[in-house]
């Protein structure tokens, strides 16, 4: 399953305070993290039954990790349970129903022998989609000081790719260019 983690969570003062607090590196604790959360992700929970000391002899944290994390506020103690509220749990309840939704829309129409208008519909929301986030087409080339035209980055790029395509017209043959040149050396 995929989790959405920071990419900068190493640098977050949290982790600072964490990896200090437990004498630990701070790529110890993002991968220790990582490891809690996506281990809720799984349960579909954010509570985990037990107290801070059962947890981390359970899933083999070092000593205080539960606790700093209370300390910092990504954890919190209750009664039997330890929650690890997320940033995410409403968004990826939205996106789980979304996909029942969607899966029980495909499975109505394939039922309803409706699959190909459902195909179609599904592309035509992509597109937009698609259309939604492209940038805006590159300005034409301007013209330098000098009368030279000047490349964009987009007109560069374009230049580049087009080297490794073929030429419009079709190169001679190999073996008849060998014999002119054997022929040539005769």
């Amino acid at each position: 399953m995929w989790i959405p983690i920071d990419t900068r969570l190493a640098d977050h003062p949290k982790v600072h305070q964490i990896a200090q607090a437990c004498r630990m590196p701070h790529d110890l604790v993002v991968g220790i993290l990582a490891r809690l959360w996506g281990l809720c992700a799984d349960l579909e929970t954010e509570k985990l039954p037990g107290d801070l000391n059962s947890l981390s002899q359970c899933y083999r944290l070092p000593n205080g990790f539960l606790e700093e994390l209370v300390a910092v506020g990504w954890a919190k103690v209750g009664d039997g349970y330890v929650q690890m509220p997320t940033r995410n749990g409403h968004a990826s309840s939205m996106r789980r129903a979304h996909a029942q939704h969607a899966a029980h829309m495909r499975w109505n129409a394939q039922q309803n022998g409706h699959a190909g208008a459902y195909a179609r519909e599904i592309e035509t929301e992509k597109q937009k989609k698609r259309q939604r986030g492209r940038a805006s087409p590159p300005p034409a080339l301007e013209e330098a000081a000098g009368g030279e035209p000047t490349f964009t980055a987009a007109a560069a790029m374009r230049a580049a790719l087009a080297l490794g395509k073929p030429a419009e017209t079709p190169p001679a043959d190999p073996v008849q260019q060998a014999r002119a040149l054997m022929e040539a050396k005769a």
